[in-house]
């Protein structure tokens, strides 16, 4: 039992190291005026911004069991497939709204490399560790989203839709006692986008290919 519980209070103090470096780091990125550092503020932005969602949803619906609740393997690891796929989906809808927002109100043309772009996001990426078929079928939706999304209003349409329903879809909690959350999740999610966002178009204004 008491190992038990130090695998739990483990993966807690796991997640309080992996959510503060994001959290520091938005305030830390001032310029954003190459391809590395645009890449390093959609990962971290894209990680933070899963990670808090879902940790906060969590705490805030769990109450003071919230802790205790690592101690369950099944809850545990619903809760690390919850997120793998909402930072991948939070990944893929920063990089689609950069790749419109870009070539829409910046006339620079990101599309041709963005796939590459993408994809070396989510090889590189330490603390993801996905399989090969996990990285190819996430590419690959990828893909499929980014030649076939509207360049012009992808960004002002709702996009960050995706992110926050795979938020809502993947939070291990009771169907039940989720959907009377539903609204509140999924605003939750485009708040603090609307946050990334602004950051984004004030700290890219020297940005270039």
């Amino acid at each position: 039992m008491r190992e038990k519980l130090k695998v739990a209070l483990a993966d807690f103090l796991d997640y309080i190291r992996f959510l503060v470096p994001f959290k520091t780091a938005i305030f830390k990125i001032k310029t954003i005026s190459s391809t590395d550092e645009l890449n390093k503020f959609m990962q971290q932005q894209s990680a933070y911004i899963s990670q808090a969602t879902l940790f906060g949803y969590l705490k805030t619906r769990i109450g003071s069991r919230y802790v205790s609740h690592f101690n369950d393997e099944k809850f545990l690891a619903s809760v690390n497939m919850a997120k793998v796929e909402i930072y991948l989906a939070a990944l893929e809808d920063f990089a689609l709204y950069v790749t419109s927002y870009m070539s829409t109100e910046r006339s620079i043309y990101i599309k041709g490399s963005m796939e590459d772009m993408f994809l070396n996001m989510i090889s590189e990426d330490e603390n993801l560790k996905l399989n090969n078929d996990r990285k190819i079928k996430a590419h690959e939706h990828f893909k499929i989203r980014l030649n076939s999304m509207d360049m012009e209003k992808f960004y002002l349409n709702e996009p960050f839709k995706n992110s926050s329903e795979t938020l809502y879809r993947f939070a291990p909690i009771a169907d039940e006692l989720k959907i009377q959350d539903r609204d509140i999740i999924l605003n939750s999610m485009i708040l603090k986008w609307k946050h990334v966002t602004d950051d984004l178009k004030k700290n890219s204004k020297n940005f270039s290919l």
